[in-house]
């Protein structure tokens, strides 16, 4: 009996499977797609290449459930309007609601940032993965945006299909800049800040006053924080500062 009869044999196990998909996403994100070995993923997997051959075709059918896998696990975490029982209505609850969604969204990319940076690589003949992502966040950030103009908390002339394009392309960026990082940056003040700036340019007046007044609130309190941990170390000059920043 040949070793491929052999291989051929076995039942595929789901506890292999993920132990190979665990070690997939270790190399893909080490060392990318192309220079990725289907042997050093069955390594870390603890299994025999014959293994992995048993699970996937090849290492891009591997490549593919990776990232599928992730972009599912993420678009199902973006609720749209519809699919919520309960949503706020005024400004300074909206502001609220929609830093916390964003913030649980960036927690979860900074907890999968190395599956993340595989999904960044998708070219060629797995762009459109990414592509169908990208629409998909596209029109849900429509239907959110048709939601906030409906309650008054962004102007009516607002063009729904231009902000999704703006708002998709600012959290992008975002991420890239986040998956840059060492260590975990401070994502509770960079979406403070995107959804501020966001919600200023695009929010009715009573949006904007809630969202300066926020952000006001948020450099003050951090203002405190600086003068208790170095009591002796900042005077009048960094209170100057601070108050010039708004």
């Amino acid at each position: 009996m040949t070793s491929r009869s052999i291989i051929m044999s076995r039942t595929p196990d789901l506890m292999a499977k993920v132990a190979l998909l665990r070690g997939a996403e270790e190399m893909f994100a080490a060392h990318g797609l192309e220079d990725a070995k289907v042997e050093e993923i069955a390594r870390r997997a603890g299994l025999s290449k014959g293994s992995f051959y048993l699970h996937f075709e090849s290492k891009e059918a591997a490549f593919k459930q990776v990232v599928e896998g992730f972009l599912a696990r993420f678009s199902s975490m973006v609720i749209v309007p519809e699919e919520r029982s309960a949503l706020p209505t005024g400004p300074e609850d909206t502001l609220s609601f929609v830093m916390a969604e964003d913030l649980t969204l960036f927690e979860f990319l900074w907890q999968n940032r190395y599956i993340l940076r595989i999904v960044d690589g998708c070219h060629g003949e797995f762009s459109y993965m990414l592509e169908g992502f990208h629409r998909t966040m596209v029109d849900a950030s429509k239907k959110w945006l048709d939601h906030w103009k409906r309650v008054n908390i962004l102007r009516r002339e607002v063009d729904v299909d231009v902000a999704a394009v703006l708002v998709n392309g600012a959290y992008h960026a975002l991420a890239r800049m986040m998956m840059e990082q060492k260590k975990r940056p401070p994502l509770e003040a960079w979406i403070e800040e995107t959804v501020t700036l966001l919600f200023v340019g695009m929010g009715t007046p009573a949006t904007i006053d809630a969202a300066i007044t926020r952000q006001r609130r948020r450099v003050s309190a951090a203002s405190e924080v600086l003068v208790t941990r170095r009591p002796g170390k900042v005077g009048k000059t960094t209170r100057r500062r601070v108050r010039g920043s708004l």
